[in-house]
């Protein structure tokens, strides 16, 4: 039996991310594998567990329900991991299992994930969130509890300017461990991206043209005003942007018609004229109105990211190409034989 846990210092590093990006590698791979989370505040509808179904094509779960945190006392905790948790990954070739994030305690060996990966006897991967005070000492401290079980070392998010000190932090704390991989995945704007489903719901908005593509990620925002390059210079930096524009200006739109663009958004819920209406449906580009101006409309967008999720097939390939690059995935699926 072959489990892999993933564990982290803090919410929002990436654990679901990485989890499914291993889990799809794994079945493309042939692998029986699949992928449970053992905690959730919302058990029976998880959304990281959903996606997971969908990684594998299935309508159902095919993995156990997880436990709500603080509903389940730590011996009876022990026993359905026992009798649930173990069997179900005595079936597969490779179980993901994501567990809960490291807490204080944990950093003393006498806490929940150390506890759970000892259990499992699982080979641990630790997946820990950039931060620009982290030390040799802050590593050592967070890798130490695991003993023998960790096999992995991953920092996520770094700044690309800061890739270079953190890795060799990472190298010098696990020069002595033999782990069987680690690496530092740098910023990445698709990791961050948001859908159009999520910015329409975002801005209060209305999809005009498009609503098909509502799932594309958008990875920035251009704001069309007062533009003093040429319209295609300045609408062309991207090609995974979404374009805001006033919706009395015609002639912002068309300019950001002629590059290649994710989505324009009209603003101040103006309806776009007729040559404008015209573009969009040829070229196939999605069209949002939103009710407020284009001053509120940026500054709404302030918050957009928040609203990121691992859940995008796109993410989940992304996050496999810089594995691959930065990690060397293959030397993670070593984790499975």
């Amino acid at each position: 039996m072959n489990i892999i846990y993933v564990t982290s210092n803090a919410d929002g590093t990436g654990k679901t991310t990485l989890s499914t990006a291993l889990l799809a590698k794994l079945r493309a791979e042939g692998k029986n594998a699949d992928y449970v989370k053992l905690f959730s505040q919302a058990p029976d509808t998880d959304k990281d567990t959903a996606f997971a179904t969908m990684l594998l094509g299935m309508t159902e779960p095919t993995s156990p329900v997880p436990q709500k945190p603080g509903s389940i006392t730590n011996p009876d905790l022990s026993e359905w991991i026992k009798d649930t948790i173990i069997p179900w990954a005595g079936k597969l070739d490779v179980a993901i299992v994501e567990g809960p994030n490291l807490t204080p305690d944990d950093l003393t060996g006498d806490n929940l994930s150390v506890k759970l990966s000892e259990q499992l006897n699982a080979r641990v991967v630790l997946l820990l969130g950039y931060n620009r005070d982290i030390t040799l000492d802050n590593l050592a401290s967070m890798m130490a509890p695991f003993d023998t079980h960790l096999a992995g070392l991953v920092v996520n998010g770094a700044p690309k300017y800061h890739c270079r000190g953190i890795r060799q932090l990472v190298m010098s704390a696990t020069s002595d461990l033999h782990l069987g991989f680690q690496g530092v995945i740098p910023e990445d704007r698709c990791l961050m991206a948001v859908t159009l489903a999520q910015i329409t719901d975002h801005l209060g908005g209305r999809f005009l043209n498009g609503q098909d593509k509502a799932t594309r990620l958008v990875e920035s925002f251009l704001i069309g005003g007062n533009i003093m390059d040429s319209g295609e210079t300045y609408f062309g930096r991207s090609n995974s942007k979404a374009v805001i524009a006033r919706g009395d200006r015609p002639d912002i739109q068309l300019a950001a018609l002629r590059t290649t663009s994710v989505a324009l958004i009209l603003t101040g819920n103006h309806e776009p004229v007729e040559y404008v209406s015209h573009e969009v449906v040829t070229q196939s580009t999605p069209l949002i109105v939103v009710p407020k101006d284009t001053k509120e409309t940026s500054e709404a967008l302030d918050t957009i990211f928040s609203r990121s999720t691992a859940h995008h097939l796109d993410k989940v390939r992304r996050f496999q190409e810089l594995l691959e690059y930065h990690c060397g995935l293959s030397d993670i699926l070593t984790l499975s034989e």
